[in-house]
């Protein structure tokens, strides 16, 4: 009986320190992907600065859906193409995630950027909030969907819309 209660409490512990070692897998995985996303993200940035068109393809998806802040709602082509259109000179973008939530394979990024360049010849200063959803196949992340919507400008009150 004595060997039975210590097989049991054995398996007990051996259980726990599975469960505690998968509880710290599952967190180092999940920290990775999160410094993956957000690494993505500025390189997004970079590339529609340069209109690297190649490699933003390389991460949207042929399925990619996207509504801008207009209301607009545009296929992965239609946002190639208005991103390296002529009229179309991004200086600058930062995008800064604010949050990336996983579900698997699966990210969520709620993230707020401020965009400078010209359009169509005319300076613009940008600050936009922005939800893009990206899919992880066969070890590669590739965004989806996306949603933008503008933000007041720098220095007024954010809060007074809410």
């Amino acid at each position: 009986m004595k060997q039975m209660v210590y097989f049991a409490a054995l398996c007990s512990a051996a259980l726990g320190l599975a469960a505690i070692t998968q509880d710290e897998r599952s967190k180092t995985v999940e920290l990775a992907a999160n410094a993956e996303i957000n690494r993505i993200e500025r390189a997004v940035g970079e590339a529609i600065t340069r209109k690297d068109r190649a490699r933003l393809e390389a991460w949207f998806d042929p399925r990619f859906y996207a509504g801008d802040p207009s209301g607009q709602l545009m296929t992965r082509e239609d946002a190639l193409a208005r991103i390296t259109a002529p009229g179309y000179e991004v200086e600058s973008l930062v995008n800064e995630p604010l949050e990336v939530r996983l579900f698997r394979d699966t990210a969520v990024v709620f993230a707020r950027g401020t965009a400078k360049g010209r359009f169509n010849g005319r300076p613009v200063v940008a600050r936009f909030q922005y939800l893009r959803v990206w899919l992880r196949r066969a070890g590669q992340w590739r965004a989806i969907a996306a949603q933008s919507t503008m933000l007041p400008a720098e220095g007024t009150n954010d809060n007074a819309r809410r």
